[in-house]
């Protein structure tokens, strides 16, 4: 406790003098930025807590506070039972114990042990945890252990003990002997008594103390050895105190004088201390530990901000804890609703370390708020910032609407906004980023003809194709396929589990427009691929009792690219299970399979020719 006490002075002194040395003017400059810090960061300060734990005759516990790494410890053990002489000094120990964030630390507090009659008569009890009975009780030891007492100490998983007193012998024809202090051997008779136990070592317990007619029991692990004599009818030596392993009982007498019991054993943590306590002091465990504060977050404004992406930054001073999550939450409203994690978490250090996150898919001309939120057992959360994304901006091919306006002040002078205007916003026309709000489509025609390059074929009469614009280059489609059959099984029908005879469901696909060749003639299509639920499923069906899968993608060609139509054109074009094309320029492949009953895969084309309507007329813009 000294120690602690010298530190917490040593810490206030040096505080002060910083405070003395500084000129008045920058003490207000200093009042300033913590003003400053305490609106845009929060101030977050280390102070030292201490929590006492005083004798209370049974088990009590510690929580490990988050953030909290170490303890400093100070335990006292209980001290010896007087009868004839005194009883002995209990043992102070202070260290440092590592802790984990959240443990929980089982403190026993030892108890004194109770004092005898110096005459001799009568078994004294021993203190709370590990003190033994004798003509005067032992005192118990004071420890914090990583497991309730109940579990016993095997194995032993103390941190920290203070040996707890043994206690004092009874007087016969001359006087007891006292009882030892911690890790001391109790004292002998005076003149004609019987020998003391041994003190506890870090090895074993005290030896029981000889000589008279009733031997002291020996110290045990934690345990002090009781006071031997009770048998005798006269003098019972002084029970062993409680410890890392405890005292020796002191050897009873019939008519001389019995032996004090033997001091329990202490452990010390590494690069701890021990002395013996001061006369009086009462059993107690005190823990101090330092509350790491949370990181210091500050939101710093975001980079790089188009009209669909952007940079969020801040700044994390770990404040010497690791921190383990680092996020930024973002959204159009306080709220925000989406999270990122930061690119790298920001470590351990006493410095603010930049981070960052990259945000894509937003909307343009849209308003953004954003947050940095990161951990390091405790959470800090930033001051909210906001950024408002660009307007749109050309991401050809894409779909949209080239509208005229009412006065000169579009960038293009054409109604497929194609050519810019002469004077920057003076033309008649102006592109409209995505299509409005009807965004649907469908188409109703002709025939479709699935074929393996192995030369299967299914055959429909009919397929339906509809669906949406969900962006400027992206698409929800959903195609049926009516009177379907093998070529080469006459009577058989294909259709798709609860489907009627001849229909095949395809799941929902989603597209992905995209150049198939960029140049002076543009060609454009979109990538059809089933949805993450649907993969790798294209289409599931049986024809006749055959199962039959397709799986992979295709190409759809759009054509009537660069103006306003209200109908796309999209034949889908294949030859003896090739599909034409196979990808979009920089894309992988996108190739159908199939797989018909237990066969392999065998590569597959679609063939059919039709045009899309759509719910308003839109235009391909690809130049």
């Amino acid at each position: 406790m000294r120690v602690l006490e010298d530190v917490r002075r040593s810490h206030a002194r040096a505080n002060n003098d910083r405070v003395a040395a500084r000129p008045a003017y920058m003490i207000s400059m200093g009042a300033f930025c913590a003003f400053l810090a305490v609106l845009f960061t929060g101030v977050a300060t280390a102070d030292a807590n201490t929590q006492t734990f005083n004798y209370t005759g049974g088990e009590q516990t510690f929580t490990v506070p988050a953030n909290v790494t170490s303890v400093e410890v100070t335990a006292i053990g209980g001290h010896g039972g007087s009868a004839a002489a005194s009883g002995g000094a209990a043992a102070e120990v202070s260290g440092t114990l590592a802790v984990t964030p959240g443990e929980t630390l089982y403190v026993e507090v030892g108890g004194s042990g109770q004092n005898g009659n110096p005459d001799g008569g009568g078994l004294a009890a021993g203190g709370f945890n590990g003190g033994a009975p004798g003509g005067a009780g032992g005192g118990g030891a004071s420890d914090i252990r990583t497991s309730p007492r109940a579990d016993g100490l095997s194995p032993d998983d103390r941190l920290i003990v203070a040996g707890g007193g043994g206690g004092s012998g009874q007087s016969g024809e001359c006087q007891g002997g006292a009882g030892g202090a911690a890790e001391q051997d109790g004292e002998k008779g005076d003149g004609c008594g019987n020998e003391g136990g041994g003190g506890g070592s870090q090895k074993a317990g005290g030896t029981g103390g000889s000589g008279g007619c009733g031997p002291g029991q020996e110290g045990q692990l934690g345990i002090g050895g009781e006071g031997g004599g009770e048998g005798c009818g006269l003098d019972i030596g002084g029970g062993g105190g409680g410890g890392l392993y405890g005292g020796g009982g002191g050897c009873g007498a019939s008519l001389d004088s019995s032996g004090g019991g033997g001091g329990g054993s202490s452990l010390v943590p590494a690069g701890g201390s021990s002395e013996l306590a001061s006369p009086g002091a009462a059993p107690e465990i005190e823990i101090v530990y330092v509350s790491s504060p949370p990181p210091v977050v500050v939101t710093e404004p975001a980079s790089g901000v188009t009209s669909r992406a952007a940079t969020l930054n801040a700044t994390v001073n770990p404040e010497g804890s690791a921190v383990t999550t680092c996020t930024f939450e973002y959204g159009t409203t306080i709220s925000y609703g989406s999270s990122i994690p930061c690119s790298s978490l920001p470590g351990s250090g006493t410095s603010p370390v930049p981070v960052s996150a990259g945000v894509s898919g937003l909307m343009p001309s849209t308003t953004y708020h954003f947050r940095i939120v990161a951990a390091n057992g405790s959470t800090a959360k930033g001051f909210d910032r906001s950024f408002t994304t660009l307007p749109p901006e050309e991401e050809l091919p894409e779909i949209g609407r080239c509208q005229k306006l009412k006065k000169p002040t579009g960038k293009y002078q054409d109604a497929g906004c194609t050519i810019k205007s002469a004077g920057e916003d003076s033309g008649s026309y102006e592109w409209a980023f995505e299509p409005g709000g009807a965004r649907s489509f469908t188409f109703k025609n002709g025939a479709a003809t699935l074929e393996t390059v192995g030369g299967a074929k299914i055959k429909c009469l009919e397929n339906t194709y509809s669906g949406e614009y969900t962006g400027s280059k992206s698409g929800l489609v959903n195609l049926k396929l009516t009177g379907c059959e093998p070529t080469n099984r006459f009577g058989i029908t294909c259709q798709s589990t609860g489907a009627h005879s001849g229909e095949v469901n395809f799941n929902t696909l989603e597209g992905h427009l995209g150049y198939i060749e960029n140049g002076t003639e543009p060609t454009v299509g979109m990538a059809l691929t089933p949805t993450a639920l649907e993969q790798p499923y294209v289409a599931q069906l049986h024809c006749g009792e055959v199962p039959v899968a397709i799986t992979g993608g295709v190409i759809v060609p759009y054509s009537a690219v660069n103006k306003m139509t209200a109908t796309f054109t999209v034949p889908l074009k294949a030859t003896k299970g090739v599909q034409t094309p196979e990808a979009l320029e920089g894309g992988s492949p996108e190739l159908l399979s199939m797989i018909i009953g237990e066969t392999a895969s065998e590569q597959a084309g679609l063939k059919a020719s039709d045009k899309v309507s759509n719910q308003e007329s839109l235009e391909i813009k690809a130049s």
